[in-house]
C-alpha cells in the first residue's frame, strides 16, 4: 500500500536541489514537479502550490486536498524544470483532470492527475513504487517545492521514518518523518534513500 507520512521537522534546513552538495543526493529522485491551481481563497481566487510525482508518463501523483475536485484539477499548471533559485521556468504543461477516481486514494488523501502532453525525456524519470512499507528509522529523500518556489530537498541523517502505522485519512496508513519540509511541501514524494523507490506523499504536515 502507498503510506502516507504525516509530520515535519522542527526546522528547515533543506539543501537547494541543484546545489553540488545536494546532487548525489538526488539522483535517484523520481521527476519531481511543482503543480499550480486555481482556488477560492476567502471572496477572490488565487494561485495555490503543491508538489507532485510523475508515476506515468503524462500521471503525476500528489495529495488530493491539493486538487480536491477534477474542476479544481483542470485550472492546474505543472512546472517540471524549476530547480534553482533565479532560473525561469519553462512553459508549463497543462493538467486536464484526475486521471482515475479511485477510492481508496481519494481516502489516503491522494489522487493521480492526467497531462495535457508527457514531459519530455530529460525531465521525465518516473518513480518506481516500492512493494512494501519502509522499515522504522529507514533513510528517506523529500524534494519539494518550498513556498511554491524553486526545487528543494530534505536528506540529511535526522530524514528518517519515525512511527509507523499512525492513523491517517484511512485508518493505520501514515507514517511520521523527521524530514525538514513546509507546510505547503504537500504531495511532495517520500522516497527511500537507498534505491529511490516511492514509499509515500507528504501530507498533513505543519
Amino acid at each position: 500500500p502507498l503510506n502516507l507520512d504525516s509530520r515535519i521537522g522542527a526546522s528547515f534546513s533543506n539543501q537547494d536541489a541543484d546545489a553540488p552538495e545536494a546532487r548525489p543526493a538526488r539522483s535517484v529522485i523520481p521527476a519531481t514537479v511543482l503543480l499550480q491551481f486555481i482556488r477560492r481563497l476567502g471572496d477572490s481566487f488565487g494561485v495555490v502550490p503543491c508538489t507532485g510525482v510523475l508515476v506515468g508518463n503524462d500521471v503525476v501523483l500528489t495529495a488530493r486536498h491539493c486538487a480536491p475536485s477534477s474542476a479544481i484539477a483542470s485550472t492546474g499548471k505543472a512546472f517540471f524544470d524549476f530547480d534553482q533559485f533565479g532560473q525561469i521556468p519553462s512553459r508549463p504543461i497543462d493538467i486536464i483532470g484526475y486521471a482515475v477516481v479511485n477510492e481508496q486514494l481519494s481516502r489516503m488523501d491522494a489522487v493521480c492527475l492526467r497531462l495535457r502532453i508527457r514531459p519530455d525525456d530529460a525531465t521525465a524519470r518516473i518513480a518506481r513504487l516500492s512493494v512494501r512499507s519502509p522499515a522504522r528509522g529507514a533513510h528517506l529523500r523529500i524534494v519539494h517545492h518550498y513556498q511554491g518556489g524553486y526545487k528543494r530537498i530534505s536528506y540529511d541523517e535526522e530524514c528518517r521514518t519515525e512511527e509507523l502505522n499512525v492513523v491517517g485519512s484511512v485508518g493505520l496508513d501514515d507514517f511520521t518523518h523527521g524530514c525538514d519540509t513546509d507546510p505547503r511541501s504537500s504531495g511532495s514524494p517520500v522516497v527511500k534513500a537507498a534505491d529511490g523507490t516511492l514509499v509515500g506523499i507528504h501530507h498533513l504536515g505543519r
